[in-house]
């Protein structure tokens, strides 16, 4: 049978000149997909980088991903922007940290055992950012979380 989805390889200039403009057409779609979220949190990255913590603006970053949770999946859709460090794990738990400390709030948690993914959420906003996390620092979160929306000593007394 005659295979009806063979790539072509690229192998003349203009060939790998159409390619990267496609390519690259693409890119720009996506950020001015997620361009007004981008601008809502140009502040925090500002802040961030004058702190020297790092991420990335590269191809895996500055996307529209959508965070709804797997069992919701009726729902409608729950906009994030992606933010990627780099390829340096330790960086990402310092951009989690960096945007906490800026005021950012948990949303959620996944539960993947190579690249958990952090969804944070600031106050009063629906802006949303998606990071990656070490399996560490995402088992951390999750803790401390916990620990922070458990009852108190005191009201379990009271009831």
């Amino acid at each position: 049978m005659k295979q009806t989805n063979v790539r072509k390889q690229e192998t003349t200039y203009e060939e790998i000149v159409a390619t990267e403009r496609r390519r690259h057409s693409g890119r720009l779609a996506e950020l001015k997909r997620a361009e007004k979220l981008i601008r809502a949190i140009a502040p925090d990255l500002r802040s961030l980088s004058a702190r020297g913590v790092c991420f990335s603006v590269g191809d895996l970053s500055m996307m529209l991903e959508n965070c709804r949770p797997f069992t919701e999946w009726q729902s409608r859709r729950i906009w994030a922007l992606r933010i990627w460090s780099g390829s340096i794990s330790q960086r990402d738990d310092q951009l989690i940290e960096g945007f906490i400390g800026l005021g950012w709030r948990l949303e959620s948690v996944t539960n993947d055992r190579l690249y958990p993914r952090v969804v944070l959420r600031r106050p009063k906003t629906r802006l949303r950012v998606t990071l990656e996390a070490t399996v560490e620092f995402a088992t951390a979160l999750r803790d401390r979380t916990a620990t922070e929306c458990a009852p108190s000593s005191d009201a379990e007394r009271k009831q």
